[in-house]
């Protein structure tokens, strides 16, 4: 009984973390292994993954390699409609499977583009900036939400406290589980809400100031300042028609708050760039707040 026991097991770890690379597991009910769950679509790879994976001394770390160095994993998310029509949830690992990160990479993310990230392991949990009033939506008493001292602040966000009659908003949105319940696998969301919330809240608005500044800061031209932009969000430059495009919005934005002084001074905040005049940092922030909300940014492909 045992020796069958393990044999699940093992199974069942390699799923999941396969689950973290594709989207799915190769057994795609990762919450049921059993009878009512459905089969694995390659029961091969899953068991020779399985074995590999106990041979290596249940290194994680290993595994990861094995998978990110595969040629399934390598493919493009991008494919003839046929194949998408054929197998629109990737069961046959065809392509790569393309979705959105994590509620807390989320976070994660914005931090490491907008160069604020602390890198701290282990300790307490953390009280990021949160929405204004969001502390009397808490269940029959307003919660005291002290907001952690920088750099404590700009931690991972899986150091974020979360309170079950108060969880902290942008977790909730990007469908972080509620405390409460028990999921083998997240649900993923697209809604509206989730634009607004990575526009508008805080947090991200302030890792938007943060690269903003950064270009502003930079000794080169309007173009590089473009590319490097790109390439600090979104690990590539850009092509010939995308830089025009931003390069037109960055002509705009400066026009427009070199007129507007106060909704520049408002925009820039405490995030000035030494030697250069606030509307223009205000530009570029106003550059940086677009790379970081498009759908590339946030989305694993």
């Amino acid at each position: 009984v045992s020796s069958a026991a393990s044999d699940v097991y093992k199974r069942q770890v390699v799923n999941r973390h396969w689950q973290k690379f594709f989207g799915h597991g190769l057994v795609k009910t990762t919450e049921d292994f059993g009878s009512q769950g459905e089969k694995p679509s390659y029961p091969r790879l899953l068991d020779w993954l399985a074995a590999e994976f106990v041979e290596s001394g249940w290194n994680v770390k290993a595994l990861h390699k094995r998978i990110v160095m595969s040629a399934t994993y390598q493919q493009t998310a991008k494919a003839p409609a046929e194949l998408y029509q054929r197998d629109p949830d990737n069961r046959l690992l065809a392509r790569q499977s393309r979705f959105r990160v994590e509620a807390e990479i989320v976070r994660d993310l914005y931090l490491n583009a907008g160069g604020l990230i602390h890198h701290k392991l282990g300790g307490p949990t953390i009280h990021p900036q949160t929405p204004p009033s969001t502390e009397d939506l808490a269940y029959k008493y307003k919660t005291r939400w002290v907001v952690s001292d920088r750099p404590d602040r700009y931690r991972r966000g899986m150091y974020i406290h979360f309170k079950r009659t108060n969880p902290y908003p942008s977790l909730m949105i990007f469908d972080s589980p509620g405390s409460n319940v028990c999921l083998a696998e997240r649900n993923r969301s697209n809604t509206p809400l989730q634009a607004l919330t990575t526009l508008n809240d805080p947090v991200f608005f302030e890792c938007a100031q943060a690269l903003g500044r950064r270009l502003a800061s930079l000794d080169s031209t309007n173009d590089s300042r473009l590319q490097q932009a790109a390439l600090t969000s979104l690990s590539r430059p850009l092509a010939t028609d995308e830089l025009a495009v931003l390069r037109q919005l960055h002509t705009e934005e400066v026009a427009w708050y070199r007129q507007h002084p106060q909704e520049a001074s408002r925009v820039v905040g405490a995030f000035a760039a030494p030697d250069t005049p606030t509307h223009r940092t205000a530009a570029w922030i106003g550059v940086a707040r677009t790379l970081l909300n498009l759908d590339e940014f946030l989305t694993r492909d």
